[in-house]
């Protein structure tokens, strides 16, 4: 068996076990409704993690920057969470101290594509409907693989009962800490994010 098979075959069995990390931030801990700016925490075990808001691309070939995104904290329930992080034609870039084997993100997707990417964040390393992600393998900028897993949740219907959206958890998970997480969207929002 070659080290790849091998390595995808132990990422699906650890990402199979668990998509959960221990440490979990909502964004109603650290941002106040309104645009969002550049935010750095401190997790309980004392690894920092800063974010900030960087380009959202397009799915052309090859994929080209979306001008006139967005980012805000909006009184929008996701998750259970009275706000979330709004992301319109943007993403959020989390960076962290030391790095973590698993990252994940609690959203809502309204719609639209996404960028997602691991260590090596520009361009994305995929970019389209994540909701379609299920098991996939990008490369990190060391060429270790990453392992994207999305996990649905409930719909989430207007007042008419019709489906206007869903909600899902994002994870991440690598063989080598990962040191840079990114995520985006054209009508996202992010509740919460954990890592282990």
């Amino acid at each position: 068996m070659n080290r790849g098979i091998l390595t995808a075959a132990v990422l699906s069995a650890a990402m199979a076990q668990s998509v959960q990390a221990s440490e979990c931030v909502s964004i109603q801990e650290f941002a106040r409704t309104g645009p969002f700016q550049d935010a750095s925490i401190t997790l309980q075990s004392g690894k920092e993690i800063d974010m900030k808001i960087v380009e959202f691309f397009s799915t052309a070939n090859p994929p080209a920057p979306v001008p006139g995104g967005f980012a805000r904290v909006d009184p929008q329930k996701c998750f259970d969470e009275p706000i979330s992080l709004r992301l319109g034609n943007a993403s959020l870039l989390v960076a962290i101290e030391g790095g973590s084997e698993v990252v994940s993100f609690n959203f809502c997707d309204f719609g639209g594509y996404e960028n997602v990417a691991a260590n090596d964040v520009q361009p994305p390393k995929f970019i389209g409907e994540v909701r379609r992600i299920n098991g996939e393998i990008i490369p990190d900028s060391n060429g270790d693989p990453v392992e994207m897993e999305v996990r649905p949740g409930p719909p989430i219907l207007n007042a008419g009962g019709v489906q206007i959206g869903y909600e899902a958890k994002l994870g991440y998970r690598g063989n080598a800490p990962i040191d840079l997480v990114l995520y985006g969207g054209q009508e996202l929002f992010i509740a919460s994010m954990c890592f282990d």
